[in-house]
């Protein structure tokens, strides 16, 4: 959209053209290059009904909007990636590197990255995986969203997430999926997950380049090809939001933005997540384990093909799976237009058959489902943000002053509070204690964001006769912390019914942090003395 454009939607013109507007415009360019008086007007700054900021989109990535400006009303105007690739038909990404080298020293890695993903891109070699491009991609934004990797004074400046963004509109330039199909199944269809999870990628090969594969669950590890489609698609269902870039936004609206976007896009993966996508495309779960096919993102329309009759038939559900990819191939080869029609024709000899009509568009439903059914960022938990204990959220700090004793402590063995978190978590056998175990209580029915996570406890009780709970009270050296971390969760939970030293929070962090830097997702929730009671008053297991 052009610079006119974008004021005349955000200024009142009067009628006659002789007339002054009603708002006067300041707009600030060049931004990496204003000088600290000129960013001190900015801060000073308050945008009347008689007037109206806008700040070119460097001055917003380089970071030069001071958190106490009126970042409400500041509008800014961003290039959206497309622009670029349009410009030069997508062929030619190194051409973003000539230049703009004025960046500092933690964007040379980063910058780095990016030129030698944009010259795979450009060489268009068919041995370059796309999907595992857009995965380097997106670890990239992750991890260092505002680093300054280009550069070029009184021009143009670009952080990661911007940079991101930009390379992916090249990557869609050279990718040519006809088809997209989804593999929807839970935890309670064993056999058809087991089966994906040792032949995933053979089954995504099946297809060619043409169809991609996925599921939203992650059961075959973030290396496999099933994995690696589901960030391809979850990317680019985000960044075609409508709207995303077209308009001004203000800065606010832009942080709002890269907050919800950077929680769409931490974790696509995750137990029954597949699952809870099928339920946005309107499946109904008595037809799962299924496979769901449409050719863009703007379809309401899916064919679904069903493999519920063959769940735990290995023999028949590997020939079905080699027959229907056959089907796809020959379809999306030999036809230019109405793919799925084909589809839905030539698979009538298979079982299992049937077409969905989505009350909104696919891209939508991803959205949809990325924004509401998406662990949580940060990496520590609090009480209030398990689903599973919901009702806490209704018990204050204050309502259980009652049950403690001086410095927060509650009077209450181990036993019964590891007895009420089973009860609470509907988990139908009492794990006995003894000194050498991994953990005290596992469960993966405790959910975050409608997310199942596997959850392994460490739980203390009036055992611990001392106020507050150190690491040296962990084990010998504190290995009952590393024993727990050898669960099999991605959520981990210490508990104590006093109070928690920072030294064993600490410890707790940096190994949920070791843990996600290797790739592996992990939380981590802290239940205090305090904490333990809100919980246990909330389901009447104290009174």
């Amino acid at each position: 959209m052009s610079f006119r454009r974008l004021i005349e939607r955000l200024l009142p013109f009067r009628q006659r053209s002789r007339e002054k507007p009603e708002r006067q415009i300041e707009l600030w360019g060049v931004s990496h290059d204003l000088t600290n008086e000129e960013i001190g007007k900015l801060t000073a700054a308050q945008a009347g009904q008689d007037r109206v900021i806008m700040a070119e989109g460097s001055l917003y990535l380089g970071g030069f909007i001071p958190q106490d400006a009126p970042r409400d009303k500041i509008f800014v105007i961003m290039e959206p990636p497309t622009l670029f690739t349009k410009m030069d038909g997508g062929r030619h990404p190194t051409r973003l590197y000539h230049g703009g080298r004025a960046i500092p020293a933690e964007g040379r890695g980063p910058r780095r990255m990016f030129e030698t993903i944009a010259g795979e891109i450009e060489s268009g070699s068919p041995r370059t995986d796309l999907r595992r491009v857009v995965h380097e991609l997106l670890h990239l934004r992750r991890k260092y969203p505002d680093v300054v990797v280009y550069n070029e004074p009184q021009a143009w400046l670009r952080t990661v997430w911007y940079e991101s963004d930009l390379l992916f509109q090249y990557v869609l330039c050279r990718s040519e999926y006809r088809l997209f199909g989804a593999f929807v199944y839970s935890d309670m269809d064993e056999a058809f997950g087991e089966f994906l999870r040792k032949h995933g990628n053979a089954v995504s090969a099946m297809t060619g380049d043409s169809c991609l594969l996925f599921a939203f669950d992650g059961h075959g590890g973030h290396d496999s090809d099933l994995y690696l489609g589901s960030e391809y698609v979850a990317y680019r269902s985000v960044l075609e939001s409508p709207n995303r870039f077209e308009d001004a936004k203000t800065a606010a609206d832009l942080d709002s933005l890269r907050e919800v976007e950077a929680r769409m896009l931490s974790e696509v993966d995750g137990i029954n997540r597949s699952i809870l996508f099928g339920r946005r495309l309107g499946l109904r779960v008595e037809d799962t384990p299924c496979l769901a096919f449409w050719e863009s993102l703007d379809d309401k329309r899916v064919v679904t093909f069903s493999f519920s009759g063959l769940n735990g038939e290995a023999g028949r559900l590997r020939s079905t799976i080699k027959k229907l990819a056959d089907v796809i191939s020959e379809v999306v080869v030999e036809h230019k237009v109405d793919v799925l029609d084909e589809l839905k024709q030539r698979t009538d000899a298979l079982t299992g058959r049937g077409e969905l009509h989505t009350p909104e568009t696919v891209g939508h439903a991803i959205r949809d489902f990325l924004r509401e059914n998406t662990p949580p960022i940060r990496d520590r938990l609090y009480v209030e943000d398990i689903d599973s204990f919901e009702r806490v959220r209704t018990v204050s700090p204050a309502e259980v002053t009652g049950f403690l004793k001086g410095d927060g402590y509650l009077d209450m063995p181990e036993d019964e509070i590891q007895r009420a978190i089973e009860e609470i978590l509907a988990v139908p056998f009492h794990k006995e204690d003894w000194g050498g175990e991994v953990n005290d209580l596992y469960s993966a029915n405790l959910q975050v964001n409608g997310i199942r996570l596997p959850t392994a406890f460490l739980l203390k009780g009036n055992g611990l006769k001392r106020a507050e709970m150190r690491i040296a009270d962990c084990g010998r050296n504190g290995d009952q912390l590393l024993r727990l971390f050898n669960s099999p969760a991605y959520l981990f939970v210490v508990q104590f019914v006093g109070n928690i030293t920072e030294a064993v929070i600490s410890d707790v962090q940096g190994k949920v942090a070791e843990r996600r830097s290797s790739g592996k997702p992990a939380w981590y929730l802290v239940m205090d003395g305090q904490d333990t009671a809100r919980l246990l008053h909330a389901y009447g297991k104290v009174r």
